[in-house]
Formats: structure tokens, C-alpha cells, sequence
């Protein structure tokens, strides 16, 4: 079965990374695999028998052509879409097309808080995502498969867009095997070698929508009375405004910035705790990563995936979005706690292999 993924890029933060592997493993499954990649890419680590189709456009808008072209001449059964402008462009060109294959559009992240008006969101959808957005969810979908990477994305699309197409629930996946051999070869080492104190980790990209400042704030009231450092992975628009704080507030010795990490689960593994702080999620994914990293986890009961993923607190704690007093009090609960026992078990269901096979059924 001809199956095609078109995507932006494959360079970024954890959705590129989960994305590589989904393809992947669609390979390895003897799956005949047509890659789309619209911006120019360096460095892919793909499985060989994956067919790559570098169309190495500076705009999304500029690949409209090829997309086309390449539309009417696969035999493609079905492409998958994980960001709502290519879904929207994908919906658009079919209409035109001789050949109509079926097209899988998955949901990432919180519709409704992106789409509010929120002046601190620089993440809010702008004028074109809501047009994208609005002729994804209206008009005919014939022949389309709707897919959430949690439930209560689901129940957003369902109760506050009145979207009443099937929506199939599949997390995001991780790659347990991947990650247990970075750990083992102790991957990032360097990185921390001079942190001899216990630290605490936050993972991200720094935007108004992690809320890391909240962090910063709490970890300010605490740090001296628990003798612990904090680390935060990442990068983004926010870095310098948060560089800003934590000199203001006189921490750039206990708070160290190391930037974005690719596979920086042994730094996340040697962690006394996982935080995180967001505003709004879509899955949360480095709340599964935590998981198979045996990392306690504090997070954030923000809409939507938090609590799914970590089943309403049975395997880390979870504090309503903000509350400042609520973290600071679960921090020191926490900081000399070990995760439950059976942590690993609930990361094995975000396994790459078990969401794949979930693929496997929906699309067959």
C-alpha cells in the first residue's frame, strides 16, 4: 500500500522528531512510503526504502504546483497532513485533481486557546491559519480521516467548533528503544557535568504558551532551602526576555539555559523532576518522554493532554495552570520522592509500535 507524508520540514522540536519516527516505521512495516518535505533539509535520517521528495520551497504557497503535479501523477492510496495549512492546501487541490486519494488531517494543539485573541500569544493563530482552519472543518469532507493526538482535542473540535465528523483519537508516539540506547550512552553528558547539585528540568520551546516564567518565579521562592539548580531545554522568541528575569533575579548560576538538545533524554533521566507549566497543550509529549525515562513529573493541568497522559495524577502530580503556591508546594513534596514503580509500564502504551499499530488499523 502506497501511503505519502507531506510535511513542512523535518528540523524542530519533538513534533519533527516523533514524526521521523512514525515515518519510519511505516517503512518497516513494508509500507511503500512517499516523503514530502516543502523547506529546504539538511541531515534526514530516513529508512532507506522511503521515497524523498524534496520540493525545497522558501513558503508553503510555493509548493502548490508540485503538490499538484504530484497529486495527479501518484498512485498514492492516502496522504497524511499534520499541520492545518498543508491539510487546508491538500483539501483545496483535490477538488481539482483527476485522482482523488483519501487525506488523513491530524489536530496537534489547542484550536480554541491559539485561536482566541490573546495579545502575549505570538503562537495565536494569525488571519491565514483561521482561514486554513475554518475550510478544514466546514464544507465537504468527503473521503477524509479526522485524527486528534488527545481526547480533549476531540471534545474541543466537537463542543466548541460544532465539528461533527468522526474524530479518531491516536497519541503521539515515542521511541522507547531510542531513547534507552541515548541513555545508555550517556548522550549530552558534557552538558551537565558541571552541575553538582541536584537540578530540576523543564523542556520546551520558550513562548509565551510554556509559561516558563512561572517556573522561574516559583523556583526563585525555593531554590535555596531544597539546594537544587534548574535547567531548561529549548529555544524561542522568549529566550531573552527569560534571560532577563533570571538576572533580575539575581539566578544565572542556579538556572542554567542550554538551548535546544536533540534526544536529550539522559540529562532528562538524571533529573530529580519533569516540570512543566504550560498555558495550553495539544498532547504534551516530553510527558510521555518523562515516563520512559523513569523522571518524576510535575505538570500543569492545562487543556488538553496533561491528564491524559498521566491519567489525572496516578503517575505525577498535576497543579491548575498558574497557580504559583500549588507548584511551589508540590516542588518540595516531590524533590526527594522517587516516581511510581510502575512509571515505565504507562510509557510503553506511547510506544511507537503500539500507536503505529493503531495507524495501521485506521488507515486499513
Amino acid at each position: 500500500m502506497k501511503i505519502t507524508f507531506l510535511i513542512p520540514s523535518l528540523h524542530g522540536g519533538g513534533i519533527e522528531i516523533m514524526l521521523r519516527d512514525l515515518i519510519n516505521n511505516f517503512a518497516e512495516n513494508n509500507y511503500d512510503i512517499d516523503l514530502i518535505i516543502i523547506y529546504p533539509s539538511k541531515n534526514i535520517f530516513l529508512n532507506k526504502k522511503i521515497n524523498l521528495i524534496q520540493l525545497n520551497k522558501k513558503r508553503i504557497i510555493f509548493s502548490i504546483f508540485d503538490i499538484y503535479k504530484y497529486m495527479l501523477s501518484s498512485e498514492t492510496k492516502i496522504i497524511f497532513s499534520f499541520f492545518h495549512t498543508t491539510s487546508a492546501l491538500l483539501k483545496f487541490l483535490r477538488n481539482f485533481s483527476l485522482k482523488k486519494p483519501k487525506l488523513l488531517f491530524q489536530f496537534t494543539n489547542n484550536l480554541s486557546y491559539q485561536n482566541s485573541n490573546i495579545k502575549s500569544n505570538k503562537n495565536k493563530f494569525n488571519f491565514i491559519d483561521k482561514i486554513c482552519n475554518f475550510y478544514i472543518l466546514n464544507g465537504k469532507n468527503k473521503n477524509t480521516i479526522y485524527q486528534s493526538v488527545s481526547q480533549g482535542i476531540a471534545n474541543d473540535l466537537k463542543n466548541n467548533w460544532k465539528f461533527n465528523k468522526k474524530i479518531n483519537v491516536i497519541y503521539n508516539p515515542i521511541n522507547i528503544n531510542n531513547i534507552e540506547k541515548t541513555i545508555l550512552k550517556k548522550l549530552h553528558q558534557n552538558k551537565i557535568k558541571e552541575i553538582k547539585d541536584k537540578y530540576i528540568i523543564a523542556i520546551g520551546r520558550l513562548t509565551y504558551q510554556k509559561n516558563f516564567d512561572l517556573l522561574i518565579y516559583v523556583f526563585s521562592k525555593i531554590y535555596k532551602e531544597l539546594n537544587i539548580k534548574l535547567v531548561i531545554l529549548g529555544e524561542g522568541e522568549d529566550r531573552k526576555k527569560l534571560e532577563t528575569l533570571v538576572k533580575k533575579l539575581n539566578l544565572t548560576k542556579e538556572i542554567i539555559f542550554l538551548g535546544y538538545i536533540n534526544a536529550p533524554y539522559y540529562i532528562l533521566s538524571k533529573a530529580e523532576l519533569m516540570i512543566l507549566c504550560s498555558r495550553y497543550e495539544g498532547f504534551g509529549i516530553v510527558l510521555a518522554e518523562s515516563l520512559a525515562c523513569n523522571t518524576n513529573i510535575i505538570s500543569s493541568d492545562c487543556n488538553y493532554g496533561p491528564s491524559e497522559i498521566l491519567e489525572n495524577g496516578k503517575w505525577g502530580d498535576l497543579f491548575p495552570v498558574g497557580d504559583k503556591e500549588g507548584l511551589k508546594k508540590l516542588i518540595i513534596k516531590n524533590i526527594n520522592n522517587p516516581p511510581n514503580k510502575n512509571i515505565r509500564l504507562r510509557a510503553e502504551e506511547f510506544d511507537i509500535k503500539k500507536i503505529s499499530e493503531k495507524y495501521f488499523e485506521l488507515i486499513n
